[in-house]
């Protein structure tokens, strides 16, 4: 008779390999990309606010956002809830 340990043992190990490893990895690559903040960055939070960083120290959990042009408009939000970080997207000389 077959032991009913090894069975159990290869679903476990599915499991591991198709839920609990790839959740960890996104986890580790979203607290660093939320780590390596910058002022100037374009963000959005998790409540729709889409701002500029102005100013985002390493040592605490707030940034701080300017939502208009003029800069006269600005808000502290907690880094968790800075859902997107916008990509600058380099500018073409060439017109079309």
């Amino acid at each position: 008779m077959e032991n009913p340990l090894f069975p159990i043992a290869g679903i476990i190990l599915i499991f591991y390999l198709t839920l609990i490893a790839p959740e960890r990895r996104r986890k580790a690559e979203e607290a660093k990309r939320i780590a390596g903040i910058k002022k100037n960055d374009r963000v959005i939070t998790s409540g729709g606010l889409h701002g500029t960083v102005v100013s985002a120290p390493s040592d605490s959990d707030v940034v701080t956002l300017r939502l208009d042009e003029s800069g006269t408009v600005r808000v502290k939000v907690s880094r968790w809830a800075l859902t997107v970080i916008e990509e600058k997207k380099p500018k073409d000389d060439a017109k079309d």
